[in-house]
């Protein structure tokens, strides 16, 4: 088994951070009566110290095409268009608008 990369260590170092922190907020319950938002979000900012990508918690498809500024593909819709991705890492190269909606 390949040790892990920086990547995939940062996703680990969140989780435990956020089993930390909510044991202080819960007065000592597990992560797991916590909100997967709650995981998500301390694994998002663990792994945007990395550095060299943007990280978006709960991204939608519909959000990530309009802010690239591309137009839908000809043919039938996507099914995929209203999900959510948990996390979303984005090469640092990509414009972004920063805009707001």
């Amino acid at each position: 088994m390949n040790p892990p990369n920086k990547l995939e260590e940062a996703i680990i170092q969140g989780v435990k951070a956020a089993q930390r922190e909510y044991i202080k907020m819960s007065g000592g319950w597990w992560l797991s009566h916590g909100s997967e938002s709650f995981i998500t979000s301390m694994v998002a900012h663990q792994a945007c110290k990395l550095g060299g990508f943007f990280v978006f918690p709960e991204a939608s498809p519909r959000k990530i095409t309009k802010e690239a500024n591309e137009r839908p593909k000809r043919g039938r819709p996507s099914r995929i268009q209203g999900k959510r991705f948990d996390i979303l890492k984005l090469s640092r190269s990509v414009s972004t608008t920063g805009s707001r909606s």
